[in-house]
């Protein structure tokens, strides 16, 4: 069975934050039959997935919104260019990132 590792990053635009949990496997098989993003309706394609973070109750994933989908998008190349691959246990669990 495949190891998941989940990090929670911090995008910071000014003075607001946006969560978000990337979560990504190694070896990459499994995720296919995870229950969770069954749940969601997910439907897995990648090696990694992003959700949104909610700020009233954070163990649950909202929906995204208007621009999360670039905030995404530099989150994840933000995060790819500070985690290799082959050091995922060895990551911090938690990244900030500052976009402006």
């Amino acid at each position: 069975m495949p190891k998941i590792y989940n990090f929670t990053i911090y995008l910071w635009e000014g003075c607001k934050s946006h969560p978000f949990q990337i979560s990504c496997k190694k070896p990459a098989i499994g995720l296919e039959r995870n229950a969770v993003l069954r749940k969601l309706g997910v439907q897995w394609r990648g090696d990694l997935y992003v959700l949104r973070i909610g700020k009233c109750n954070p163990l649950y994933p909202v929906d995204m919104r208007g621009k999360d989908a670039k905030r995404v998008s530099y989150a994840v190349k933000k995060f790819l260019a500070e985690v290799e691959q082959a050091l995922l246990g060895d990551a911090p669990t938690e990244f900030h990132f500052r976009r402006w």
